[in-house]
């Protein structure tokens, strides 16, 4: 008898584990979005665009991909492409389908931005190709 109610026990024990464990991994997901969609330079005055120290003008290039499967791919874009010299900023969304990049242009060209995305394993939608 007393092995019967110690096998309930482990029981209920594994349960609460169980639990813990998916309340853990849901917590942690949720993490990683929040970090994922964070924007670095938060709500800066907006203006004309500004010049960086080697004396570029900033470009913004919104580039619609194909192939991104899920937030993790999302990330190592993103991070991919901020690597890049002259990158200001870069935020990809798994979303939308879409990189939006602020870069030097005296330092980097939109050919190299779309190279690196291609090199990483993604298509790039031309928007006369866009359905």
């Amino acid at each position: 008898m007393r092995l019967g109610a110690k096998s309930r026990a482990s029981a209920g024990m594994g349960r609460w584990k169980v639990i813990g464990i998916v309340l853990f991994v849901m917590l942690a997901a949720g993490a990683l979005v929040r970090f994922i969609a964070h924007k670095p330079g938060g709500d800066k005055a907006r203006g004309s665009p500004p010049v960086t120290e080697r004396s570029g003008r900033l470009t913004q290039l919104t580039v619609p991909i194909e192939g991104m499967d899920c937030l993790m791919c999302a990330a190592g874009l993103q991070a991919k492409l901020r690597s890049l010299p002259g990158m200001r900023n870069a935020e990809v969304s798994y979303q939308d389908k879409q990189a939006t990049v602020e870069y030097d242009s005296s330092v980097l060209n939109r050919a190299r931005i779309e190279k690196s995305i291609q090199d990483a394993g993604f298509k790039i939608v031309h928007p006369s190709l866009r359905p």
